[in-house]
């Protein structure tokens, strides 16, 4: 089958992915034949970025020209690039991943020295962690998921919030939906929330790219 991209700023290749063992573990195609591939990080510290997001809960599977970190879903790809920005103020704001255990879960990231931002409390907790070269990974509570950590959703930030949803459920299957407050499009391993803004954010060229794809 054709290998299509869905891409949320530079366009990426996927060799790496497909030279992974383990890249069973990624959700299955939608009809569109698209699912989420990696978030991509640049990287002025490969190891600093490979300390968080081992710390977090991720698992090293490669080590190579690139660096792949896998969690249930998805894979963070680090690759050494002195990025220029973080991800709040771009037009991708913040990735977010959900937990099984909220509360032992802060406490564990809370002692390994990581950055968290606290929201909501236990249950339905909600809150932030701060990845080196400024990244946000929005964290929530899930106690019903299968597995302690798993990608949630990418939170895009928009001029036209209906114009966005409905490129992605035109050119990619993504499904149109709400979440709270929020208008999303789902494709397999992810949420696209998509958020209004009154400006124009900056590109996500040379911060970090986000790809969804598949075989």
């Amino acid at each position: 089958m054709k290998t299509r991209f869905l891409v949320l700023a530079a366009t990426l290749g996927l060799y790496s992915l497909a030279a992974s063992p383990a890249v069973a573990q990624l959700a299955a195609p939608n009809a569109a034949g698209v699912s989420l591939g990696h978030l991509h990080i640049n990287a002025s510290d490969v190891d600093a970025q490979v300390r968080f997001w081992t710390a977090v809960g991720g698992k090293i599977v490669q080590r190579e020209k690139l660096t792949l970190v896998q969690f249930p879903g998805v894979y963070v790809i680090l690759r050494k690039q002195d990025p220029n920005g973080g991800t709040d103020g771009s037009s991708v704001n913040h990735i977010g991943f959900s937990v099984k255990d909220f509360d032992g879960s802060v406490a564990k990231w809370k002692a390994a020295g990581l950055t968290w931002e606290p929201g909501r409390p236990s249950p339905d907790g909600q809150g932030f962690l701060v990845a080196p070269d400024k990244v946000r990974v929005e964290i929530f509570e899930n106690r019903s998921q299968p597995a302690p950590m798993m990608m949630n959703h990418i939170h895009l930030q928009v001029l036209d919030v209906m114009q966005g949803q409905q490129w992605y459920v035109q050119h990619f299957g993504g499904l149109a939906g709400k979440r709270g407050r929020w208008d999303v499009a789902n494709v397999p391993g992810t949420e696209l929330t998509i958020g209004k803004v009154d400006a124009l954010q900056a590109p996500t060229k040379g911060r970090y790219s986000t790809t969804s794809a598949s075989k």
